[in-house]
């Protein structure tokens, strides 16, 4: 696989991407930015999902596996090497009866010490309605705890896990709801607050629902984005919401004709700062030809950048000092400078990249 580079890399920065490619089956790729060269290619299944909360030199993701012989689908949680590019399957379905596979809907996140995988799964059952129960893998014994949670029936669910405070927030976007859980070591739920954002205007339905919810550098608050531009920051141990809206961000998106897309979104290492991607309404191409950055300590739409080439996710590298993101439809990974925007590199992958990690000096 070749690569062509734009401009040179100050950091030795590796730069984890998920790539799909023609033949439906996903690869995750390590490339080493100041050398652009391939360090690692791993072969996944489809429908693959870099699990959030990794770190170091290991990577988790959930994938599906399809049998040629018999077109049945099933889930796995894959544990990958990024240095040596090895990869073995931790978990399949026949370890759990009622996970038929991970849709791309569903998320599975990892326990904020290491430990544990939390499954968020849905079932949709009505028009914009659906229902989620939560399960939890535990990485020691590598079995699924017998405990599910079933849970209400929610809209634009997001789920996160918080350094500090409970194990778990499930944010439901639709509902306007931020609800607490500690999941005890047999898979069994406590919630210990459901908060609903009270008079709320910021989230107003499922297609106006949620497009970025993230935990803060001091572990505890969260900062949530609605597509519309709404902006609410909160502590998650006590559910109180700390600001929402503060200075009309969603005015100021509106007004620009924009909306933020629903794909990851990233925040500064010192908590300032978020970046998240959106589009022209009325766009039907929906591709995220904006970069917009909230400065989270005053609650401001604070800039707006018009990128030359459509992203699909972004990334921040360990210091904090770039800014990546991935073009899918050009196959490559863009590099920018976050105090202004500027486009600093480009790295050719050709494929469809989409998701994407940064890691230093693996």
């Amino acid at each position: 696989m070749s690569l062509g580079l734009a401009t040179s890399l100050v950091a030795n920065d590796h730069i984890v991407v998920l790539d799909s490619q023609s033949d439906g089956v996903d690869r995750l790729l390590v490339v080493n930015s100041d050398k652009p060269t391939t360090v690692n290619q791993v072969k996944l299944g489809m429908n693959t999902q870099l699990i959030s909360g990794t770190n170091g030199i290991r990577s988790y993701v959930s994938t599906e596996n399809r049998s040629d012989e018999t077109h049945v689908r099933s889930g796995r949680l894959v544990d990958v090497n990024l240095q040596s590019g090895e990869s073995s399957v931790i978990a399949e379905n026949a370890d759990f009866p009622e996970w038929p596979g991970l849709p791309p809907q569903s998320q599975v996140v990892l326990s904020s010490d290491g430990t544990r995988f939390f499954a968020l799964k849905r079932r949709t059952f009505g028009i914009n309605k659906d229902a989620f129960w939560i399960s939890t893998f535990d990485l020691k014994s590598h079995s699924w705890l017998p405990g599910t949670v079933p849970f209400l029936t929610c809209t634009g669910a997001q789920l996160l896990t918080p350094k500090n405070g409970p194990d778990l927030v499930l944010v439901c976007g639709g509902e306007r709801t931020v609800h607490s859980i500690h999941i005890n070591d047999k898979g069994q739920a406590t919630t210990l607050e459901s908060q609903r954002m009270q008079g709320s205007s910021t989230i107003k339905n499922v297609n106006n629902g949620l497009a970025f919810s993230g935990v803060m550098p001091d572990g505890h608050s969260l900062t949530i984005i609605s597509r519309d531009g709404g902006l609410i920051k909160l502590d998650s141990t006590s559910g109180t919401i700390i600001f929402e809206n503060p200075k009309q961000t969603q005015k100021v998106v509106e007004s620009r004709g924009l909306y933020v897309a629903t794909s990851a979104g990233c925040i500064t290492p010192d908590g300032k700062h978020l970046f998240v991607l959106g589009n022209e309404i009325g766009d039907a191409t929906d591709r995220n030809r904006f970069l917009l950055v909230y400065n989270l300590a005053e609650g401001v739409l604070e800039t707006v950048h018009k990128l030359q080439v459509p992203l699909w996710a972004l990334a921040l590298s360990p210091d904090g000092k770039r800014l990546y993101g991935t073009a899918p439809w050009s196959g490559e990974v863009k590099m920018y400078d976050p105090a202004d925007g500027s486009e600093q590199q480009t790295i050719n992958l050709g494929g469809s990249p989409s998701q994407i990690l940064i890691r230093n000096g693996l």
